[in-house]
C-alpha cells in the first residue's frame, strides 16, 4: 500500500508544477509531518533500548564472568539528542516557510526569517561542535554541513519573498538531510542485528550440547529472540519510510504539487502509528521491572509523554 502511495506522490509532484506561491496548508502539513516523525524517532529508539537493555543484562548474567564485551552497545543518549536537535532545525526551516507564505506578510518578515535562518544555521553548528561519537545512532557529519548551508541560503534569499523559489532551491539540501538520516538508520539496523545475532549464537551454541530435555526450551528461546529482533527492525524500517516520505513531501512543495504533500504526510502519520503499536506490544511482553529499567527510560525521551 505504501509503495502505491509513494508512486502516486511522484506522479503528482511531476504533474502539478507552476504555482506562483505555496499554499500555507502545504507548509503546515509538512511541519506537522516533521513533528510526528520526531516523536517516531524517539519511539523507535525507545523500542530498541527498552528491549535490548534487558537482553544485555540477561546475556551478561548467563556468562561465566563479567567482562565489558558482554555488555554490548545499545543506543547512546548523546547521539539521540543530536537527532532531536536535527528535527528542531527542520522545524525552524518550516517556520521560515510559514512566515513567507503568511497572508499577513509584513515588513518585519525579513527580521523574522533572518532570526529563523540563524537558528537553523546554529543547529548545524551545534551538531558539528558536539563531535562524532562511536556509538549508535550518531548522525552523519554531513547533516551538520547541510544545516549550515540551509541557514545561509535562507539568509541570502529572504528578500525575494518567494517561498516556492526558496523551497525549490533548498530542496536538494533538505533531501540530503533526510538521505543522511535514512543512511544512519540503516547503520543502526545493522548494529541492532549484530546484537541479536550475538545473542542467538549463544543460544545456538548452548542448544548443540544441551540435554534432550532442554532442547525445546532453547528452541523456544531462540524463536523468541528472532521475534524480538524482527520487532526492532520493523520499528526502524518504519522510521526509514517516514524519512523518505518527508523528503517526498518537501519535493512536492518545491514542485508545486497539489496533492503530494498531504499524501506523503499521511504516510508519516501511518508509519508513526505502526511504530507506536510495535513499541506498545514490546512493552507488554516485558516484565514490569524491565520496562522501567534505566536503559529503557533514559536513553530516549518517553514517547508516551
Amino acid at each position: 500500500m505504501n509503495k502505491l502511495r509513494l508512486g502516486f506522490i511522484c506522479v503528482c509532484a511531476s504533474a502539478f508544477i507552476g504555482c506562483a506561491t505555496i499554499p500555507s496548508d502545504k507548509v503546515t502539513a509538512f511541519s506537522s509531518g516533521l513533528s510526528t516523525a520526531k516523536t517516531q524517532v524517539n519511539t523507535a529508539f525507545a523500542a530498541v533500548n527498552t528491549l535490548t537493555s534487558d537482553e544485555v543484562i540477561d546475556f551478561a548474567a548467563a556468562q561465566s564472568k563479567l567482562v565489558d564485551e558482554n555488555f554490548y552497545a545499545v543506543l547512546d543518549p548523546a547521539a539521540i539528542a543530536k537527532w532531536n536537535a536535527a528535527f528542531d532545525g527542520l522545524s525552524k526551516y518550516a517556520q521560515s516557510m510559514t512566515v513567507l507564505t503568511s497572508p499577513d506578510l509584513t515588513k518585519d518578515y525579513k527580521t523574522a526569517t533572518a532570526e529563523l535562518a540563524a537558528q537553523i544555521e546554529n543547529t548545524g553548528n551545534k551538531i558539528k561542535s558536539a563531535g562524532l561519537s562511536s556509538k549508535a545512532p550518531d548522525l552523519s557529519p554531513g547533516i551538520a554541513t547541510a544545516f549550515v548551508e540551509l541557514g545561509n541560503f535562507i539568509l541570502k534569499e529572504k528578500a525575494a519573498k518567494d517561498a516556492k523559489e526558496i523551497a525549490r532551491k533548498t530542496d536538494p539540501t533538505v533531501a540530503r538531510v533526510f538521505h543522511f538520516m535514512d543512511d544512519n538508520i540503516q547503520t543502526i539496523r545493522g548494529t541492532v542485528r549484530a546484537n541479536w545475532e550475538r545473542k542467538k549464537k549463544h543460544t545456538d551454541v548452548e542448544f548443540r550440547t544441551a540435554a534432550a530435555s532442554d532442547k525445546r526450551r532453547l528452541a523456544v528461546e531462540y524463536s523468541d529472540l528472532k521475534d524480538k529482533q524482527s520487532q526492532q527492525d520493523d520499528a526502524l524500517t518504519s522510521l526509514q519510510r517516514s524519512l523518505r516520505a518527508l523528503a517526498d513531501a518537501h519535493h512536492a512543495i518545491a514542485a508545486g504539487s497539489q496533492f503530494g504533500v498531504q499524501e506523503a504526510v499521511a504516510i508519516v502519520k501511518d508509519e508513526a502509528k505502526d511504530t507506536k503499536q510495535i513499541y506498545d506490544q514490546m512493552k507488554k511482553a516485558l516484565p514490569t521491572s524491565a520496562a522501567k529499567s534505566p536503559g529503557s527510560s533514559t536513553t530516549a525521551s518517553n514517547p508516551d509523554e
